[in-house]
């Protein structure tokens, strides 16, 4: 595929400040999650063209110049080379947003993370689904998790909805994680019916998490309970989408720009992907 020019487009509905140009770099197939129009100062599409992906890479082109103006780049793309394209941005001190984060190792998220630590930007996530709630939370809390779907809890349908779902309880507890234990019936199968999990943080908030299979219905729910106050985080049915509706994708970017915080940084992936690595050797080795 041929490489696009980038468009340009002078931002005024998302008030976004003049030191703050937003770059979008994907894949031409997220094209419909990404309406450039009136949001993008800068549009890259990419696809897996080793050609067009080294060009992107090599310093002396446009590219580079384009970083030096760049506040923060939104990276969501199918290629083998996110990793390097995700490390660049954030050694040339700009801001990464990005959904491909879900794909990296843990070591690779903690290389990410120290970098992005050494040189003061910020590096977040964007989940498959989100959710966007207002309230203090006092500490410590009990949140429970509970995930349905049909079918019996294999690895892969475990890992497809465990990180997403994770993300967003964790969005809600700042803490270290203490234990975490994992429970599943029937004891010693490797495709269970219920597989339960119990995460342990040193302020004594607590996590639990059911991924119950052979339901009727397929949905998510997430509760919290503290001291003063109860409330649900989010009911609604399974989505297959890979990707964030583009609604959300703007208002965690708009979140951003005005508030200089990641409303999911790397580090809740990094905990999210803990947990889901001692689920799967503890149950499938």
């Amino acid at each position: 595929m041929a490489l696009q020019e980038p468009l340009h487009h002078v931002i005024l509905q998302y008030h976004l400040p003049f030191s703050m140009n937003v770059y979008l770099i994907a894949d031409p197939s997220k094209a419909e999650n990404y309406p450039a129009k009136g949001f993008f100062n800068e549009v890259l599409w990419v696809d897996d063209n080793e050609k067009l992906l080294y060009n992107i890479l090599n310093p002396s082109n446009r590219f580079s110049a384009i970083l030096e103006h760049t506040g923060l780049a939104l990276i969501d793309t199918e290629s083998s080379h996110s990793f390097a394209l995700i490390s660049l941005m954030v050694r040339s001190g700009v801001h990464v947003l990005s959904p491909n984060l879900i794909h990296f190792e843990i070591e690779e998220l903690k290389e990410l993370q120290a970098i992005a630590s050494e040189i003061e930007v910020q590096l977040g996530y964007i989940p498959h689904k989100s959710v966007n709630i207002n309230q203090n939370i006092t500490f410590p809390c009990i949140s429970h998790c509970e995930h349905r779907f049909s079918g019996l809890v294999t690895p892969s349908k475990l890992n497809d909805v465990l990180l997403s779902d994770l993300t967003i309880i964790l969005k809600f507890i700042n803490e270290a994680i203490r234990k975490i234990k994992v429970y599943w019936i029937p004891v010693y199968c490797t495709q269970p019916k219920v597989v339960t999990i119990v995460v342990d943080f040193i302020d004594n908030s607590v996590l639990t998490y059911q991924a119950i299979g052979n339901s009727l219905n397929n949905f998510f729910k997430a509760e919290t309970i503290t001291e003063t106050s109860q409330f649900a985080l989010e009911t609604n049915e399974c989505s297959q989408e890979s990707t964030a509706p583009s609604t959300e994708i703007h208002r965690i970017v708009d979140k951003f720009i005005n508030h200089q915080k990641m409303e999911y940084p790397v580090d809740i992936l990094l905990k999210s992907k803990t947990i889901q690595e001692f689920v799967k050797k503890k149950i499938w080795g």
